[in-house]
């Protein structure tokens, strides 16, 4: 195992897709349906195509704007969109002594640029502890397309067999394995320090 890739959402940090329709519906006037129905119902809701970089900030807003037949303050939308992640704060030590060991570390994630933008602003570990950052919106691929995974070994600059992920996501975890990479489904943190273990990887946490 020389690099050990991280999925983002329900690994690092929570989130709830719940609570940015919530919030994004009080800005507009509408209901947390409707905004759910124009994010993510089918492959092309507008958020999905947010996080595979088909649309950038500018036309997200302008698309969604039309959706809803509404034109609120940019920022009070963006903030409603955003704000919806919290730390995983059990995984941190886990990750602070992979770094202090010496494993290089990365951020593997199906992410938007406005999703990332506010999630470096607000947890610093994003930064700090990993030093690539393999997201669906700069790859313009999401897991678990096989394109993700060849994109990210070649920023990791590894050999897939020298891969270690984990998701909480049972597809996308299949679609490291089949791409030849070490992984398993993230449960919790005490379960993924098992399996570091179980590798021969000694912590002393």
């Amino acid at each position: 195992m020389q690099f050990v890739y991280f999925d983002m959402g329900n690994v690092l940090l929570q989130f709830s897709h719940e609570r940015q329709a919530e919030q994004m519906a009080r800005v507009v006037g509408s209901t947390p349906a409707r905004v759910w129905q124009i994010l993510y119902e089918g492959a092309s809701g507008l958020h999905w195509e947010f996080e595979r970089g088909a649309v950038d900030a500018d036309q997200f807003y302008s698309r969604f704007c039309e959706a809803v037949n509404a034109r609120p303050n940019r920022a009070e939308l963006e903030r409603a969109a955003n704000d919806i992640f919290w730390l995983n704060v059990p995984i941190v030590a886990l990750v602070g002594h992979l770094h202090a060991a010496g494993y290089r570390l990365g951020v593997f994630s199906n992410t938007s640029s406005a999703h990332w933008d506010f999630c470096t602003s607000r947890f610093g570990i994003l930064t700090t502890m990993f030093a690539v950052h393999a997201l669906s919106f700069e790859l313009q691929a999401m897991k678990p397309t096989p394109a993700a995974y060849t994109a990210a070994a070649k920023l990791a600059g590894v050999a897939p067999e020298h891969l270690f992920f984990t998701d909480d996501r049972p597809e996308n975890v299949a679609a490291a394995v089949a791409a030849g990479w070490d992984a398993v489904v993230f449960q919790s943190v005490s379960q993924l320090h098992n399996e570091f273990r179980s590798r021969g990887l000694l912590l002393n946490y």
